[in-house]
């Protein structure tokens, strides 16, 4: 993903949020998306088609927070990981519908010229202050996974929505 401003290595993300200050981590909120039906993709995509989708995802993403002093990796399985500065902690329903109209407005296509619909959902937002060492692991982890368990809960409810309010 060379050349989306931004968008980092994810191991240089784990150095890069190990190594913050206290005063940088004071300001700094870390957050994920995930695509939804990634692994549909990848199953259904030629390998080259489902990397420019990873990359035209993550340049959307990048796109949405170019107002933000932001970094973002993908973590991979269509996950992203972000973190931002400057105290900026987002709305992350709105942050993500921001995300999802930006991808409906652009054309993602396969190299075949089959437009695709990528959307994705957002997990939630953390904040770094006061936290270090294995706290700084478990908020990017939660971030990650949470994103990825929003990503499968929107899946399960569009076909199981009779099930909404029931107990098990």
């Amino acid at each position: 993903m060379q050349g989306i401003k931004g968008v980092i290595d994810y191991t240089a993300m784990e150095n890069y949020v190990a190594q913050l200050s206290r005063s940088s981590l004071f300001g700094s909120t870390v957050f994920a998306f995930t695509l939804r039906k990634s692994e549909a993709y990848n199953d259904a995509l030629a390998a080259e088609d489902f990397r420019f989708l990873i990359r035209d995802v993550a340049q959307v993403i990048a796109d949405t927070l170019s107002n933000q002093h932001f970094l973002m990796s993908h973590a991979g399985n269509g996950t992203y990981l972000c973190i931002t500065r400057s105290g900026y902690h987002p709305d992350m329903a709105q942050l993500n519908e921001r995300v999802n109209i930006s991808l409906n407005n652009v054309q993602i296509m396969t190299v075949d010229g089959t437009e695709l619909y990528p959307r994705v959902s957002a997990g939630a937002a953390i904040r770094l202050v006061w936290k270090s060492g294995e706290q700084i692991s478990s908020a990017l982890a939660t971030a990650l996974t949470t994103a990825t368990d929003a990503a499968a809960e929107y899946e399960r409810l569009k076909t199981d929505f009779f099930q909404i309010g029931k107990s098990a």
